[in-house]
Order: C-alpha cells, then sequence, then structure tokens
C-alpha cells in the first residue's frame, strides 16, 4: 500500500476505529504489552494506556491521546488544539 492509500484508509476511520484497531493493534504490533484503550468519562485525558520494559529492567507507562478531527486554534472549539492539550496535562496529573 503506498502512501496515499494509507492516508486514505486512516481517514476513513472513525474516532472509536483510530483507538482501538488503529493505535491499540499499532502498539501492540512495536511491541507493547498490556495495551488497553481507557476512552470514557473517566480517562483523565488518557484513550490508551501502554507499557514496555526499559533497558535497566524497570516498567515504563505511556499514554496516548487519540483524536480523529482536524484541530483547530479557537480555544472555544470542540477541535481546539487547547483541548488535546488540556487532555495531555491531565494525563501528566
Amino acid at each position: 500500500m503506498n502512501p496515499e492509500e494509507k492516508k486514505k484508509k486512516l481517514q476513513s476511520l472513525t474516532e472509536r476505529e483510530l483507538r482501538g484497531n488503529g493505535s491499540c493493534t499499532l502498539f501492540q504490533a512495536l511491541g507493547f504489552s498490556d495495551v488497553y484503550e481507557t476512552h470514557g468519562p473517566t480517562e483523565k485525558g488518557k484513550d490508551i494506556i501502554f507499557r514496555e520494559t526499559s533497558k535497566m529492567g524497570d516498567p515504563v507507562v505511556h499514554t496516548a491521546v487519540v483524536s480523529r478531527a482536524d484541530l483547530t486554534a479557537r480555544v472555544e472549539d470542540s477541535n481546539s488544539a487547547k483541548r488535546i492539550l488540556d487532555q495531555v496535562e491531565m494525563a501528566l496529573g
């Protein structure tokens, strides 16, 4: 599949498909473990949580914020980059 076909395929996915079959599958294929979707009202900014083991043998937990929408610069817009930043800050908290 060429890059343009891949782009069209990704753009055809719903946000739910992008999180579940798209991102979760990708993280698993990349070798991360304990990949699970946490999207919902209690997610605290974390749509997906996944783990890996560092080279020193320590567990490392990662989170991902997944959005299918084109981001805007308007703060009041539900698709604003500020909303994504807020989710990332919640995830770090």
